[in-house]
């Protein structure tokens, strides 16, 4: 490059400075002589040549330029792609630094932020990269913005910092929703988002403009009927209306992958609600939706129990984990197993992040429930990218272990056992009590498996159980010992109803039950500002309907083992008096919702004349009583 630079001490520069000395001396307008003219010829040819080598030296350094981003950005990609991590960021990072004006720079800002959440599991770095990129070229027309921007959005919301999420799907409308896909799929993040966070307004609004939406838009119209059912059936506990949507599904897009979903879900809520929809209504199944054909010959099996005793459901995590606890050799009831793992008894409240209670939990209840229930080798296991988790699930199948994994199956957050994979057809078998194999693409489950609506577990310290987060129970089942898991259980439900367990902002029990008094005093008194009163109107709907449940189930664990563990008259007696005050305040969480509502609308107060705020205080004293009647028998 020395060559190309222009130096002051070149005969060619000193000519050059010459002449312009000479034309300097001559005011403008003034006649010059034939030696002049002909100094002014030549200084005009070197100012020609000056500029045509300068323009040279300039295409060369930007060839220079666009060389030196371009080794660096296939180091970086030769590093990502060797699962040299740390070395690509270092690589993308350098290059989008030293060559922003590089037709690449754009892609190395979004490879970074990409990297930085997938395989290295840091999602603020992710952030700061997405939000470079979208800040440095979101005028340039690069292609990658809408990706970063997107990639923002979803971060938020696995973080559960569900207004920015909001506010940046709503951007990605603004500055990209004249192209309907692009629309359609952020509206479809919103409306999962406020389904999340048990929003059924917003939900339905953001759901109804995709079906308005016009284009090849298939699926994102059918996967917002099958959401408008769940917030019509979780949410608004209206079985008629997610009975129109799910049969609107099969009716105007008979080709869209979510049919099958959408019947199975009918015939659940036929089953489950057979006084409030119209029986028979449910259109046929379209052709290829019945049972898949065996696996090929390579495809990778493991063998599950079918016949255990009381019989088997395919979904829900208790429910799959008696049927892994059964392939071990311990026969064990779901109810039994929720009680073991003291999950019933939790009852979580925080004025800060109140939709997030029901995620709550003391102990990790997989390994609570299987330890106590004498079976051993519970293990989580969490890889941060689909790929790396699809991997992980082959290897544990290879094993022979069936693998529990947190599904959206039909729009609906479950449990499901992953019991082998067929690799010539691209599909994986899960579990099923009701036929012999039930298939899901490839692409299917990783979608269902990255869903941010599938179940999670926050436990003191831990978030969230992972980006693709697995369950494998290597086994075997030892000795059980009923009275051990009992009283295991009962120590776990002593410290959640007396309001000693905090994850993060929410705490249990009695004190979680205070907390919920206050808001509802603010709520009566004006003090509450409008985004906690709508807040706690959402958490009124699901999360409250969730814990009054979970209350019923806790009455039913002790009094099944009320004569079989207990056997003092006196313990008896304390176990007795703990199970009648659980059905107390579950009958209190079922009436919380209906007063609240009328509170809210001014339509007067509960049975009883209580006032919302009244009934938490009744049941945080319930709390306190449960708990005392429980230490006794510790």
């Amino acid at each position: 490059m020395d060559s190309l630079v222009v130096h002051s001490d070149s005969a060619w520069t000193r000519e050059l400075i010459a002449g312009s000395r000479v034309l300097a001396r001559f005011p403008a307008g003034v006649a010059t002589t034939r030696t002049e003219r002909g100094m002014t010829r030549r200084i005009a040819i070197l100012a020609i040549a000056a500029v045509v080598l300068v323009a040279g030296s300039v295409m060369l350094l930007a060839r220079h330029l666009q060389q030196g981003g371009d080794d660096l950005y296939t180091a970086a990609e030769q590093a990502c792609n060797s699962g040299q991590y740390a070395d690509a960021v270092r690589l993308f990072d350098r290059m989008a630094t030293e060559f922003p004006g590089h037709s690449k720079a754009d892609d190395a800002l979004y490879r970074l932020g990409y990297v930085y959440r997938n395989f290295l599991n840091e999602p603020q770095l992710a952030l700061d990269a997405y939000g470079r990129l979208a800040k440095l070229y979101g005028k340039s027309g690069s292609p990658w913005v809408k990706h970063a921007m997107r990639e923002i959005a979803d971060i938020y919301k696995a973080d559960q910092e569900y207004d920015q999420a909001l506010e940046q799907y709503a951007s990605i409308i603004a500055q990209f929703g004249g192209d309907p896909s692009i629309h359609a799929e952020a509206e479809l993040q919103m409306a999962h988002t406020y389904y999340e966070q048990g929003k059924a307004e917003p939900a339905k609004a953001a759901c109804q403009e995709v079906l308005g939406l016009q284009g090849p838009l298939d699926a994102q119209q059918a996967e917002a009927l099958t959401l408008l059912a769940h917030v019509s059936l979780d949410i608004e506990r209206n079985p008629a209306d997610a009975q129109s949507c799910l049969e609107r599904v099969i009716r105007e897009h008979p080709d869209s992958s979510g049919v099958k979903d959408a019947q199975k879900e009918l015939a659940w809520i036929k089953a489950t609600y057979p006084g409030q929809v119209v029986a028979g209504s449910e259109s046929p199944l379209p052709d290829g939706g019945s049972e898949p054909g065996p696996p090929s010959a390579g495809a990778v099996l493991v063998d599950l129990p079918r016949d255990i005793p009381g019989g088997v459901e395919d979904a829900g995590l208790f429910e799959c984990l008696r049927v892994l606890c059964a392939a071990q050799g311990q026969v064990v009831s779901a109810k039994k197993l929720a009680g073991f793992s003291a999950q019933p008894f939790a009852f979580f409240y925080s004025p800060e992040r109140r939709l997030d209670t029901v995620r709550a939990a003391s102990t990790d209840p997989v390994y609570a429930a299987t330890e106590r229930a004498g079976v051993k080798g519970a293990r989580l296991l969490a890889c941060p990218t689909d790929d790396l988790g699809v991997r992980t699930l082959k290897s544990q199948l290879h094993r022979g272990l069936a693998v529990l994994v947190p599904l959206v199956v039909g729009g609906r957050p479950t449990w499901r056992i992953v019991r082998g994979y067929d690799p010539a057809r691209g599909e994986i078998y899960l579990f099923s009590a009701t036929s012999r194999y039930e298939a899901m693409s490839g692409d299917e489950f990783r979608r269902a498996w990255s869903s941010p609506l599938r179940p999670s577990v926050s436990l003191p310290g831990r978030k969230d159980t992972g980006a693709f987060p697995m369950y494998v129970i290597e086994g075997p089942g030892g000795k059980f010992n009923a009275a051990s898991a009992v009283e295991c259980s009962v120590a776990d439900a002593v410290e959640l109803l007396g309001g000693e367990v905090k994850v993060g902002d929410c705490v249990s029990g009695a004190v979680g039950f205070e907390s919920l008094a206050d808001d509802l005093a603010g709520l009566a008194d004006g003090s509450l500002s409008e985004s906690d009163q709508r807040e706690l109107a959402d958490w009124c709907g699901r999360p409250l309907s969730e814990f009054a449940t979970r209350r019923g189930l806790a009455a039913d664990h002790l009094a099944l083992w009320g004569d079989d563990v207990y056997t003092s008259s006196g313990d008896k007696a304390h176990i007795a008096r703990a199970v009648e005050l659980l059905r107390q305040s579950q009958h209190l969480l079922q009436e919380l919702g209906g007063a609240y509502t009328r509170a809210r609308d001014g339509t007067g107060s509960t049975e009883g004349g209580g006032s919302p705020q009244d009934l938490a205080t009744k049941l945080a004293n319930l709390d306190r009583q449960i708990t005392k009647e429980l230490r006794a028998t510790l």
